[in-house]
């Protein structure tokens, strides 16, 4: 009865705060790609993935990238695809992490620069983790991918409209778990991360066979306000 009230709530709230991907211009030269610097190594076996969203907004309200926050206005983007270890005392260097060193392909870069947007980004994120649970950037990219598509985003615009100062972080999870019903996303699956109050990063937990599953760590308190630029 649950799982049929929330697919029905989903289908009712989709048209409202279903979010619709804004389009991505990429630079006529992308720029090289070069190994990003090694800050520690772990060898942990993981247990479980942690899908990173970053809201783009918040990141380009601070930084002056060209490509993600002056050639395109991003909303949600992925920071990362992250093995991690349920037992790892540190939530950086206790994780798998550096695993090999190895350059992105070019191919794999152009592929993937409006989803994971910039080449430092794309670099460090298989650097660090992806090569601790794939053979290569594409296969890595690949998943990246297609828990991206799968993944029905927020309108957070609409939602901040709508909440205005009464906005919880527990709205948010709310929303990806009404416009995610097939996916089986419950709210204690989805974790909501700010700074300085404001919207910066959603993360789902997945095990293994990337089938959705409670996250034990990180984020914020449900009942917390936030704002969203």
């Amino acid at each position: 009865m649950k799982k049929l009230f929330l697919g029905i709530l989903g289908s009712l709230l989709f048209s409202h705060f279903a979010y619709a991907a804004p389009s991505c211009q990429t630079p006529q030269k992308i720029p090289a790609n070069k190994i990003v610097n090694v800050d520690c190594k772990s060898d942990a076996k993981p247990d479980y993935y942690l899908f990173s969203l970053s809201w783009s907004p918040e990141h380009c309200a601070k930084s002056r990238d060209a490509f993600q926050c002056g050639l395109n206005k991003f909303d949600f983007v992925v920071h990362g695809l992250w093995p991690q270890s349920s037992t790892a005392r540190d939530p950086k260097c206790g994780n798998p992490r550096n695993c090999s060193v190895s350059l992105v392909d070019d191919e794999t870069i152009k592929q993937n620069l409006c989803i994971v947007p910039g080449v430092r980004l794309i670099q460090g994120e298989w650097q660090k983790h992806g090569t601790c649970a794939f053979t290569t950037a594409k296969e890595y990219y690949a998943k990246i991918r297609e828990l991206w598509e799968g993944l029905n985003k927020p309108n957070m615009q609409q939602l901040a409209k709508d909440k205005a100062e009464k906005l919880t972080a527990g709205d948010v999870s709310d929303q990806f778990v009404a416009l995610n019903s097939k996916l089986g996303l419950k709210s204690e699956y989805v974790k909501v991360k700010t700074v300085d109050g404001y919207l910066s990063e959603v993360q789902i937990c997945y095990d293994l066979k990337y089938k959705p599953m409670e996250c034990k760590f990180g984020g914020v308190s449900s009942k917390q306000r936030i704002k969203v630029r």
